[in-house]
């Protein structure tokens, strides 16, 4: 993928030396959903790391005992939780007491500089974010706010309940929410993020610990659908009382009034003009379509995704057990809190259950393509019926009273 080439590109301009012995350690955090350790992402990106700079000491943040607590803190724990952990993990490894560089994806991004604001042991010499949304998000995943008046009366719905109290300690995303129509709201509200970027009480030592970066390097995605505005991944943001209009960091006034001494360091710190990543193709209703009118690569990329969720699935199964994942689910229907809507959803243990009868409806009509299931299911005892041998029997045996009585 194109952000594994920008990740080696941006360490190999900003952060290294020709000499492998004086190979900084770097330290990597994941986007939402993913996990430190799945080796078509974060464990592809140590790999290419590992290519280009042999030797290098890497920690990818893993929040949580296990691959799967990692993916689910990475929705439901709190940031300030998450920052503390991962502060307590670069704490207790000697080989990152020297200063470290640091790369974040998407919300890994904004996670990772609040780590190196209010981490003193944390000493990030260059922080690169790819994808990051350092000043919040105002929409809907995949539902451009000016595709469609549906997208944007959502994000109005979702006013009404990110700043709730019980949302904002339970949906990390809710942290980063930011309400360009309310801004009073969001800074006295938001939980994370109005409080990394200084926006209700200046804490010196962020502006201190922010100065102390040798480079701050920000990704932006021209054609990014996740990240509404795609500008808060270059710290630019909407306009105060509006959802149309963009500006940018230098124009916004958190660096026009009174943190202009945080901003000024952002400014001079941030490298924001990389050239954008040229591509041909182009993503039109969730449809991957090139340049020659061909559906082949949007065939091909959910092809890829497939295979790579279920390769996943299957080396993780050990650790995706029965018991967890209907807590998973219980959690969700807690989250979620419309009973309209779950009370007819059955256990998982009920679906297994469906499922294996559904299976073993196919298997025994003969409806089944698998050939591993032949291997490990007994087949059927067949018996064949011989009419002319059993006609011989019946007319050659002894006669008995019985018969003529009948």
């Amino acid at each position: 993928m194109h952000w594994f080439r920008i990740a080696v590109l941006c360490f190999s301009l900003v952060c290294c030396t020709s000499d492998p012995q004086t190979f900084t350690p770097i330290v990597l955090w994941h986007g939402m959903g993913d996990s430190c350790c799945f080796p078509f992402s974060m464990g592809k990106v140590q790999r290419k790391l590992n290519e280009s700079l042999p030797g290098v000491h890497i920690v990818s943040i893993r929040i949580g005992s296990n691959i799967a607590e990692d993916v689910e803190n990475s929705y439901f724990k709190h940031p300030d939780k998450q920052i503390e952990e991962a502060c307590q993990t670069i704490s207790n490894d000697p080989l990152l007491a020297k200063g470290f560089n640091a790369i974040g994806f998407s919300q890994g991004s904004q996670f990772l500089r609040g780590l190196a604001q209010r981490c003193s042991e944390a000493k990030v010499k260059n922080l690169i974010s790819i994808g990051g949304q350092h000043q919040g998000v105002y929409g809907v995943p995949n539902c451009g706010s000016l595709s469609h008046p549906t997208c944007d009366y959502i994000r109005r719905l979702l006013n009404h309940a990110a700043y709730a109290g019980w949302v904002q300690k339970m949906l990390v995303q809710a942290t980063f929410w930011h309400d360009p129509l309310n801004e009073d709201m969001y800074r006295k509200y938001s939980t994370f993020l109005s409080d990394i970027n200084n926006e209700n009480f200046i804490k010196p030592e962020y502006i201190q610990r922010l100065q102390s970066l040798e480079n701050f390097v920000m990704v932006k995605f021209d054609k990014d659908t996740m990240v509404q505005p795609v500008e808060s991944e270059w710290f630019g943001f909407y306009k105060p009382g509006q959802s149309v209009e963009i500006e940018s960091l230098q124009e916004s006034s958190l660096y026009i009034d009174v943190h202009k001494a945080q901003t000024t360091t952002l400014a001079k710190k941030s490298h924001v003009a990389l050239p954008a990543v040229e591509s041909s193709s182009v993503k039109l209703l969730r449809i991957n379509t090139n340049s020659k009118i061909s559906w082949h690569d949007h065939v091909v990329s959910i092809a890829k995704t497939t295979s790579q969720k279920l390769g996943a699935l299957f080396r993780y199964r050990k650790l995706y057990t029965p018991e967890l994942l209907a807590t998973i689910q219980k959690r969700e229907i807690r989250l979620i809190d419309a009973p309209n809507l779950t009370k007819d959803l059955h256990s998982l243990e009920n679906r297994r259950r469906e499922a294996d009868m559904s299976l073993f409806y196919r298997f025994y009509r003969g409806r089944s393509r698998s050939s591993e299931l032949p291997q490990i299911i007994t087949p059927k005892a067949v018996r064949t019926r011989n009419t002319k041998r059993l006609c011989e029997l019946i007319l050659t045996r002894p006669r008995t009273d019985w018969d003529y009585k009948r």
